[in-house]
């Protein structure tokens, strides 16, 4: 009906099924019902403007619906605010629950379908994000994650959103790496946080740092690696750097505690711990594009094992680990990672190193999954020597 001249006896036909329907309870208790299956929402929004216009009986019907659904606890993720403001915008009514200001909130596929609706300019406005900013965390999105298809409506979503987006950028330029820079889908983001209190033993934390970077620029890829680097952190600092950077690691290098803690800083710049509960809630809401967590710190393997369930991959240590080896086992790690190995080649490779420096604590590192995430699968950069930087 939205997409073809409909013939007298389907609008015929619509109009009795719709006499029908506007005598039935649209939020029964089990919810069974169109008002909670969106796609089904906007069909019938469709059908109705097509068979009736605006101003049928059925069109005043389920506009009352949209305005009483959302006290009626409706679905609220991305997908369904989308198709509610859509169904909304077809009948000429407002829908009062806003969708999700931070794309984020978005998955794969849901950023398709807000594509497709702001290429309509039917419901919401490009001024309403950033320019380019939802083109740019969809393609990134698609890079770095393996989208999961609730249904074939989705992918749909999502193929004709690639579709539109890349058509928009070629169109745009001759040149598609120039509208399109490698900055926007391949670089990946090494949050590297470093905390050292007054009155614990001091470590070479500069060295680390220094090392990981000399192994990442000597990298076939190093221009696919952004290294950066905030020292002192506190607690309250988590947040801000993830909220402002987004990585897809996160590397902790400090002190951790046998009670199950990291060590950060308090605003005296004394010890302030972290316990495991807390990390995994911080990475469960704002885990972002992060794919793994290294946490360089004693004790660290509870705290790894937390994170696992809502990040894929975790390294932590399950002793007490030395200064020296905690710095070998992270500049091999990176230098894998920037040679385009996978996770588990990288963390061998940490193991390795300790080996080869004769450093006996190549059994303290640990690496951990999410439960179905197959670490020697995970690799972090493009492998294709096609796509190497020449030195």
């Amino acid at each position: 009906m939205a997409v073809s001249e409909p013939q007298p006896e389907e609008l015929s036909r619509w109009r009795e099924g719709m006499k029908r329907l506007v005598k039935r309870e649209p939020f029964p208790r089990d919810r069974q019902t169109f008002a909670y299956r969106p796609t089904e929402l906007v069909g019938l929004a469709v059908g109705i403007s097509t068979a009736e216009g605006r101003s049928g009986a059925s069109a005043v019907w389920l506009r009352s619906v949209l305005q009483d659904l959302p006290g009626k606890s409706p679905p609220t993720n991305a997908w369904a605010l989308l198709l509610y403001h859509y169904a909304a915008a077809i009948l000429g009514v407002e829908f009062s629950l806003a969708i999700p200001a931070r794309l984020s909130e978005y998955d794969t596929t849901e950023l398709g379908l807000l594509i497709a609706l702001l290429a309509q300019s039917r419901v919401f406005k490009a001024s309403d994000f950033e320019p380019n900013a939802v083109q740019n965390a969809l393609l990134e999105r698609v890079v770095t994650e393996s989208p999961i298809a609730r249904d074939t409506e989705r992918l749909a979503a999502l193929y004709g959103a690639l579709s539109l987006s890349l058509k928009t950028r070629i169109s745009a330029s001759i040149s598609f790496d120039h509208t399109l820079p490698k900055t926007t889908i391949m670089k990946q983001k090494i949050l590297f946080l470093a905390a050292n209190p007054t009155g614990t033993t001091q470590l070479a934390l500069d060295e680390e740092c220094r090392q990981i970077t000399e192994k990442i620029r000597a990298a076939d890829h190093r221009d696919s690696l952004e290294l950066i680097t905030r020292w002192a952190v506190r607690p309250e600092d988590l947040l801000q750097h993830l909220n402002e950077h987004r990585p897809h690691v996160v590397h902790f290098s400090g002190h951790g505690t046998s009670t199950e803690e990291i060590v950060l800083l308090d605003k005296d710049r004394k010890p302030m711990t972290v316990p495991a509960p807390a990390l995994k809630q911080l990475f469960a809401t704002l885990k972002d594009n992060i794919r793994v967590v290294v946490l360089n710190a004693c004790f660290s393997k509870p705290q790894a094992a937390a994170i696992t369930e809502v990040v894929d991959c975790a390294i932590g240590m399950n002793k007490a680990i030395g200064d020296d080896a905690a710095i070998a086992f992270a500049t091999a790690f990176y230098q894998a990672i920037g040679f385009g190995r996978s996770v588990r080649v990288a963390f061998e490779s940490g193991k390795t190193a300790l080996m080869l420096a004769g450093i006996p604590e190549e059994k303290t590192p640990e690496l951990l999954c999410r439960t179905g995430v197959d670490p020697s699968a995970l690799v972090l950069v493009d492998p294709n020597p096609a796509q190497r930087n020449p030195k």
